[in-house]
């Protein structure tokens, strides 16, 4: 974790909060959907592989 040495008043803070762009945050979801779009994808694959094995 990273720490600030400096100092922020509370007006430099709430300009960063609003200079937050929406297609950074629209990016990070569809970054979150797709990875877990795969790891559903992968859950699959593996629970038929496990069931087939059950099988033999």
């Amino acid at each position: 974790m990273y720490y600030c040495t400096g100092t922020v008043n509370i007006k430099e803070l709430r300009l960063l909060k609003e200079e937050i762009n929406y297609d950074d945050k629209l990016q990070v979801k569809n970054i979150l959907y797709h990875a877990v779009k795969e790891m559903v994808r992968t859950l699959k694959i593996h629970e038929d592989e496990v069931e087939d094995m059950e099988e033999n």
